[in-house]
């Protein structure tokens, strides 16, 4: 715009009088070439409004448009299609981000599964049965109630996975594991404290019979 203005002036400050002395016909042309220039000005300026525009619209309907993983590619080499691949890695971003905040819900409760049970039988590991353990003895101390602890092993579990495999010896861990459960009442705890070891947290009793 300014070198316009500044172009517009010296035409019409020192190039206008050497064509023509009527003061008249000097201001319709000079108006005319002002005229010209504000229309050429405002084509110029919309094309590139459109341009960008375009852009922008073309740059959104690729984020929208593309599947997770797919590269997007800029025909464009000059200003506009830098603007385009930089506004399609931004939205790629933002999308990335807010898919992974969507999924760290599952992600943390998949990290509290992992820290506090057992992979295989679904079962409290050790970590889960020995902060159990702490609160019931805790609570024992408040009340004229008893805990017990149980511990149980599988004989021979070693000859299961020597002759079958150990595909059936996860078998028969988590027939096990499904036993135990049926045995004890809901609110006691079963835990698998590794390989064919278990332990029954038993709570609110009232002596070893109860055990």
């Amino acid at each position: 715009l300014i070198p316009l203005l500044i172009l517009a002036y010296v035409f019409y400050t020192y190039f206008m009088p050497l064509l023509d002395r009527v003061q008249h016909t000097q201001d319709l042309f000079a108006v005319s070439v002002m005229l010209i220039f504000m229309a050429l000005l405002m084509a110029g300026g919309g094309f590139i409004i459109y341009d960008i525009g375009s852009a922008l619209t073309r740059a959104a309907n690729m984020v929208v448009e593309a599947k997770p993983g797919d590269v997007t590619t800029v025909e464009r080499t000059d200003e506009i299609g830098t603007l385009m691949a930089s506004f399609t890695k931004m939205m790629s971003t933002i999308e990335h981000q807010s898919q992974e905040i969507n999924n760290f819900p599952k992600q943390l409760d998949q990290l509290t599964r992992q820290a506090f049970q057992d992979a295989l039988t679904g079962l409290p590991n050790r970590a889960l049965f020995m902060d159990r353990l702490a609160h019931a003895l805790t609570r024992t101390e408040r009340r004229a109630q008893h805990v017990a602890v149980l511990f149980l092993d599988l004989d021979r579990f070693k000859v299961v996975n020597d002759s079958l495999g150990h595909g059936m010896g996860d078998q028969v861990l988590v027939e096990s594991s499904r036993r135990l459960l049926g045995c004890v009442r809901p609110e006691d705890t079963v835990a698998r404290l590794g390989g064919d070891e278990f332990a029954i947290l038993l709570e609110d009793l009232d002596g070893v019979e109860g055990a």
